[in-house]
């Protein structure tokens, strides 16, 4: 494992000090802009002609990169699913608005893990938005279940993942 580049207290300052002096434009909106470039990046350079993206969206700020990433991959016209992961809405405002952009946008709302029964047929590419610089444990249930999903689609179809934020997850 590759080591931090900052701590999570200082991307926690970063962020804040980035929240006092740039008013107009929320980090989560530029993290979820900058996410989906480098998504676009990956697909392009794997020359991915589908270009299906599988987007983890959990409930908190990192799904939120997520929900805006999902928004900006279907504008870029990627065939998007959105698994959403934990607590509907999110307690954070700006993830809420990211969610509630991609929903109105989609027009119907995303699916949850637990109505799937298997992995996607397809995809070529995973974006993971299930957990952010906040995580200070082992994911269990769903999550965990999901993570160990991941893996094998990366595992065993090569599919890359990309995830949000300075933490990589792994269950065994």
């Amino acid at each position: 494992m590759h080591p931090a580049l900052y701590s999570t207290d200082e991307i926690r300052r970063i962020e804040r000090e980035y929240a006092r002096t740039h008013k107009t434009r929320p980090l989560m909106e530029l993290a979820g802009h900058s996410v989906a470039k480098v998504a676009l990046a990956l697909l392009k350079a794997r020359k991915s002609k589908d270009r299906n993206v599988l987007v983890l969206a959990g409930p908190g700020n990192n799904g939120g990169d997520a929900w805006v990433a999902a928004d900006r991959l279907r504008q870029a016209k990627c065939r998007v699913t959105v698994l959403a992961l934990g607590e509907a809405e999110s307690a954070d405002a700006a993830a809420k608005r990211a969610q509630q952009a991609y929903r109105k946008a989609l027009g119907s709302p995303p699916q949850r893990w637990s109505e799937r029964r298997r992995s996607p047929a397809h995809c070529d590419l995973i974006l993971d938005g299930l957990f952010g610089i906040g995580l200070t444990r082992a994911p269990s249930g769903a999550y965990a279940n999901v993570i160990r999903g991941v893996n094998a689609l990366h595992r065993e179809r090569d599919v890359p993942v990309l995830a949000i934020d300075v933490r990589a997850v792994s269950t065994r």
